[in-house]
């Protein structure tokens, strides 16, 4: 922390001794910290960092189109009307990609019946965790007391990835589901990688 060896302070309420004339209070030492270490900056999830200059906006911007896709296709049949309403302005030309990326996770998805009535499904709901945070999984799937949690990444794998899915699982057990599995969709690769 900075420390400052005299400021001053003017008060603009009046004093009982002066009608109109504020008074100067004298500071002898106070502490401040710059305020460059008290800055964070979150959109959602995806936490961006203002000093990052290689952020590939377009790739980001991709990866949240397909979160906000997968968000609104509950079952497979959901999938044309959803993909309609997200193919404009400057993905229209990503319409086949992103055709493709949502047959193949119901490719990958289809004998673990994950797009059907079998389960009740939540897309980004969000769990409190004890500490008091709250982390949104892209969707859960849920039947009786267990439940499958499946999250979407459209950039390469990192070990972050694993302890964010292992997280999500930990807090659903901790909720009461007896049955809590997680599982990591990785569109780039077109793999399921099973996480707990």
């Amino acid at each position: 922390y900075a420390e400052s060896k005299k400021a001053v302070i003017k008060s603009v309420a009046p004093q009982e001794n002066s009608i109109d004339k504020p008074s100067v209070v004298s500071i002898n030492k106070f502490h401040s910290n710059p305020w460059q270490h008290k800055l964070s900056l979150a959109v959602n999830k995806n936490k961006i960092s203002v000093t990052d200059e290689d952020v590939d906006s377009s790739n980001t911007e991709y990866g949240k189109m397909i979160h906000l896709l997968f968000e609104k296709i509950i079952h497979e049949k959901d999938a044309d009307a959803a993909i309609s309403n997200f193919i404009e302005g400057e993905f229209s030309d990503k319409k086949k990609e992103i055709d493709n990326a949502v047959q193949n996770v119901f490719e990958l998805c289809r004998n673990l019946n994950w797009f059907t009535n079998d389960f009740e499904i939540k897309t980004e709901a969000d769990i409190l965790l004890p500490d008091g945070e709250v982390v949104r999984p892209d969707r859960l799937m849920i039947k009786g007391k267990a439940v499958v949690v499946l999250d979407y990444k459209t950039g390469e794998r990192s070990s972050k990835h694993k302890q964010q899915v292992e997280q999500y699982v930990l807090a659903l057990q901790q909720a009461g589901f007896e049955t809590a599995e997680g599982f990591l969709l990785y569109l780039k690769e077109n793999k399921l990688v099973k996480v707990a």
